[in-house]
């Protein structure tokens, strides 16, 4: 009997490895055709037999990941690993998977697994680099940055990246010499022409000719290192800049000595002699921060008539108008950023103030959330539109009394009009807003509310609120 039960127990199990490798190898052949739904089913199959199998597992987990279904992923990443934690490509997958639900403590511990395993994986040092730095840890970023820079010499996003460290944390000097760096592999996306130009870049002297001052990356950092053109002019007397074309006009407004096109027109090179890019001026007028201090904010300028036929349009208000925006589209950080309609509501609703609305994109959803969850609701003024008219979103913030805004386009067009402006940071904020500081260097009348802890907005939420609540007076 006993040797009749050993053959059953010995045929059943011979029976599911069968079974196992049948499903499996049907999964491995529908992954590899890009058959995700079918390969799913297979390996769900293949483990009824044999749930020890650590490879099929990770398929699994993989294809959960492209599905975008990450806490599975997550779990069948852990339960792979469970099995075989010898692989450092199995801690490198969940350390992804892990970062992009937010887990970032847990993320570096599988980061950090995996360079044990496996030294030299530039991506590891990348991701693990990025968590450092996003985590605060400074110091630690540098290192790993630096040591992918040994296992990929010449890296210039290693060094780029190393460069927002320095600036974030005012090392200013040493940070915009390494944020050249970015200009390499168009890590600063960088205007057409300016990736077309074939010499040398300007070098900071002045010469007789014209200077064309390439912009680059988004509306906000093409404001932001505009600021930077009244110490230009004093330097170099004939300039043409481009910029997104709409900006156009309020670039012309500000500065009428300057020529102004957009990005979409080609400059004929014979209107110019040298061209740099905007971000590369810091590295000329920026070198510490008392650079900021001693050389004030140019406030630049609105459309004085568009902003008096806007005015008739503002609805009326006891306190205080407020313009509001809340949402980034950025594509990498967008979640970081951004409140909930809750943080909104919450805001809106703790006062009575009038708030108007200043978020740009399709957010009409959103919007209309955020309207129905509490008492407070935002104003929208009709027939404009919020994305492309860039100069109407001018006179509305000119006629707002304060503006309340994420870190997005509109914190940078609400400040370099000099308006009172809050911008609500995410605990690892962008480089430009540097560390541990209230007012921004970039701007006057701009102040930083920062989150106190990683992915929470409540204490910045509680704090606007008991502000707004105890405001009755007009903040000009």
């Amino acid at each position: 009997m006993k040797y009749n039960q050993a053959f059953d127990s010995k045929k059943k199990s011979s029976n599911r490895d069968l079974l196992f490798a049948k499903y499996n190898s049907l999964g491995l052949k529908l992954l590899e055709k890009n058959n995700l739904n079918d390969a799913l089913k297979n390996f769900v199959k293949a483990i009824e037999y044999r749930d020890d199998k650590p490879e099929t597992l990770t398929n699994i987990g993989l294809i959960f990941h492209l599905k975008n279904k990450l806490p599975e992923a997550e779990f069948m990443y852990r339960k792979s690993l469970y099995f075989d934690n010898t692989k450092a490509e199995n801690y490198y997958n969940l350390g992804i998977i892990l970062s992009q639900q937010n887990k970032n403590k847990e993320a570096i511990e599988a980061y950090e697994k995996s360079l044990e395993l496996n030294p030299n994986n530039p991506n590891t040092l990348k991701f693990l680099g990025n968590l450092y730095k996003d985590s605060k840890l400074f110091h630690k970023a540098l290192k790993i940055y630096k040591k992918w820079s040994v296992v990929i010499p010449n890296n210039a996003e290693s060094d780029f990246n190393q460069s927002l460290i320095h600036i974030r944390n005012g090392r200013l000097d040493l940070g915009w010499k390494m944020y050249e760096a970015g200009l390499k592999n168009n890590i600063r996306e960088l205007f057409e022409g300016y990736k077309l130009e074939t010499s040398l870049p300007w070098d900071g002297e002045p010469f007789d000719g014209n200077l064309l001052v390439y912009g680059e990356q988004g509306i906000g950092d093409q404001i932001m290192f505009g600021t930077l053109l009244p110490e230009l002019i004093e330097v170099q007397k004939r300039i043409i800049i481009q910029v997104d074309q709409r900006l156009v006009n309020l670039f012309k407004r500000t500065f009428p000595e300057i020529q102004v096109f957009g990005d979409k027109s080609s400059i004929d090179t014979s209107l110019y002699k040298e061209f740099i890019s905007m971000g590369s001026l810091c590295k000329l007028f920026r070198n510490s921060t008392s650079d900021f201090l001693k050389n004030r904010t140019h406030v630049f300028s609105d459309n004085k008539t568009l902003t008096k036929t806007i005015k008739k349009k503002m609805p009326h208000a006891k306190l205080l108008k407020i313009g509001f925006s809340w949402h980034s589209f950025a594509t990498r950080t967008s979640l970081e950023r951004s409140l909930t309609e809750e943080n909104v509501s919450k805001i809106i609703s703790s006062n009575n103030h009038t708030f108007i609305n200043l978020q740009y994109g399709n957010v009409q959803h959103s919007l209309e959330k955020i309207n129905t969850l509490g008492k407070g609701k935002i104003y929208t003024i009709p027939s404009i539109d919020l994305t492309q008219d860039l100069d109407s979103v001018l006179s509305i913030i000119k006629n707002c009394d304060l503006i309340i805004t994420i870190d997005n386009s509109l914190a940078h067009l609400s400040s370099c009009l000099g308006k009172p402006t809050w911008i609500l940071l995410p605990y690892s904020a962008n480089f430009r807003w540097f560390e541990k500081i209230v007012p921004a260097l970039w701007y006057n009348n701009t102040s930083l509310i920062r989150q106190s802890h990683e992915n929470s907005w409540d204490n910045v939420v509680n704090n606007i609120s008991e502000a707004l609540n105890n405001t009755i007076a007009s903040v000009k």
